[in-house]
């Protein structure tokens, strides 16, 4: 596992799994965004922090979703950091289980209860409502709701946008031609925030966004279009299922 600078105090962790932020602080701590798909990573995450002689003060999650906080119980417990979140997210960072209710609206079989969805329990020591101050280094929190509710992202002080799933990177579209939302105007707004912003853009699944505009363009055509079909379908009454059947 590498660790691979971005730019100025910030860099990430070029792991197996989902990438991880990290943004190196005074005195030898340092900051993560997210903490991977993996609670088997948790291992080398903090060997690898260790070699560059970085100690986790804390962890931001910019959602609750498995991939992007698999790490947090293991790393918390080694180490005893903070784990931040919004509101929203930290239930089913606290309660896992929370989103795979709001996932199948049921207790799920047990064989999707697996890593892929199912995180182990951390503690969120707080709950972001605005911008953080860490040791004195301040980190501006965004509101990216859509593709979950309490969705965020985080710009460090170098100008780094960590964004989460807010968009998916061309070549995964490519591949992959389906956007997972659980709030759709909230995600047509969160595009429509990001447009201006100046900041390097960067995507746990892909990294670092070549073209910005582009990437925001491809995600906007592609739910336009999937909206579009379903409401064709729902020319006449349809279930869920049957959308789906579709």
């Amino acid at each position: 596992m590498d660790l691979e600078l971005i730019r100025g105090n910030t860099y990430y962790l070029k792991t197996p799994g989902s990438l991880v932020g990290v943004y190196r602080l005074a005195e030898g701590k340092c900051i993560l965004i997210d903490s991977g798909d993996r609670a088997g990573n948790a291992g080398l995450i903090l060997d690898t922090l260790r070699q560059a002689g970085l100690k986790v003060q804390g962890i931001i999650n910019t959602h609750a979703h498995a991939d992007h906080c698999a790490g947090n119980h293991r790393i918390q417990a080694a180490t005893n950091c903070d784990i931040y979140a919004s509101a929203l997210e930290s239930y089913a960072i606290e309660e896992p289980m929370i989103g795979l209710y709001g996932l199948y609206s049921a207790n799920p079989l047990r064989v999707l209860k697996n890593r892929f969805l199912l995180a182990e329990p951390s503690w969120v020591t707080y709950k972001v409502e605005s911008d953080l101050t860490i040791n004195g280094e301040s980190f501006e929190i965004l509101d990216l709701r859509g593709h979950s509710a309490g969705q965020i992202g985080v710009v460090t002080p170098d100008g780094v946008l960590f964004a989460g799933d807010s968009l998916i990177q061309p070549a995964i579209l490519d591949e992959f031609s389906f956007l997972y939302m659980i709030d759709i105007a909230g995600q047509l707004q969160t595009l429509e925030h990001l447009k201006p912003r100046p900041e390097i853009f960067f995507l746990a699944h892909g990294g670092i966004i070549p073209d910005v505009e582009y990437a925001i363009k491809r995600n906007r055509d592609l739910l336009d279009n999937m909206t579009g079909f379903i409401k064709n379908l729902l020319s006449v009454p349809l279930t869920r299922e049957q959308i789906i059947e579709r």
